[in-house]
């Protein structure tokens, strides 16, 4: 049985958590898919530990090192949300992200 990640501590793999791309990891396709165990926000304080377990057990996740990176607790609350690390990949859609584009960059406008 795989480990489960840091933040979440063993024996406490139910809890709901929000990964840093902002979508609650137990209703994610790729978490239920097998292809992500489950994540944290970028600002958490077990995010190093928790980037180090994901890239042991799936190869890393570049949205969380981003967030991680960038000292942001979630994807949505960047300034270049959505970016190119969405596109392609998930766990958004590309049509989604492109719905979603024109408000950010109005909520962009509205901030200056």
């Amino acid at each position: 049985m795989r480990s489960a990640p840091p933040h979440l501590g063993e024996g406490k793999v139910n809890v709901m958590k929000i990964g840093a791309c902002g979508i609650a990891c137990q209703i994610c396709t790729l978490w239920e898919k097998g292809f992500c165990k489950g994540c944290c926000s970028g600002i958490d304080e077990n995010v190093l530990k928790t980037i180090e377990w994901l890239r042991e057990e799936i190869g890393g996740c570049s949205v969380l090192e981003c967030a991680c990176k960038n000292k942001i607790d979630y994807c949505l609350r960047c300034d270049s949300f959505p970016c190119k690390l969405h596109y392609g990949k998930g766990p958004y859609k590309d049509g989604f992200l492109n719905e979603l584009k024109p408000y950010f960059e109005k909520a962009q406008e509205l901030k200056k």
